[in-house]
């Protein structure tokens, strides 16, 4: 387990620690929250994020273009299975590949997370229609009222927790 939550480190710190990270197979949890990633590679990160069963990214200040590489990215064969993306603002990310990557992890975390009612309607149906390993879904109250989504549209298919 890696955990760097919080800590204080400069760019090439960063791309240091994610290209050495990625090379080390034995690692089962990355947790990378509250570090500002956005001048991070978006490959990198992606490629980082898709080969580590649980990673926190909760407040961490990735950019959309970041955000798009690693849901593609999640599209592939991956080992990635836990994802904490509370805290960070996702409005901007396509609702298709919103939808088609998260369905793909097992837990995920959005709490205080910006999300669109639009991306959120796609990971219901992702779930309730086609293919979809999720079992765990996080998500704040807030953002089921500010969307007005029912929680009880996806507590039906899936495990909602909303703390």
């Amino acid at each position: 387990h890696v955990n760097l939550s919080s800590t204080y480190l400069n760019t090439d710190q960063k791309n240091l620690l994610l290209n050495t990270v990625i090379h080390n197979t034995r690692i089962k949890s990355l947790n990378l929250a509250g570090l500002n990633l956005a001048e991070c590679s978006e490959e990198l990160l992606a490629n980082v994020v898709s080969s580590i069963p649980q990673v926190n990214l909760a407040s961490t200040k990735l950019t959309t273009n970041q955000y798009t590489s690693i849901f593609s990215r999640l599209l592939g064969a991956i080992r990635l299975r836990e994802l904490d993306l509370s805290n960070l603002s996702l409005g901007k990310v396509h609702s298709g590949l919103f939808a088609l990557a998260l369905s793909r992890l097992r837990s995920i975390s959005l709490q205080n997370t910006i999300v669109t009612r639009e991306q959120l309607q796609e990971l219901r149906t992702q779930i309730k229609f086609n293919y979809s390993a999720l079992e765990y879904l996080a998500l704040s109250r807030n953002i089921m009222l500010i969307n007005q989504i029912n929680p009880l549209e996806l507590a039906e298919i899936v495990y909602v927790d909303l703390k």
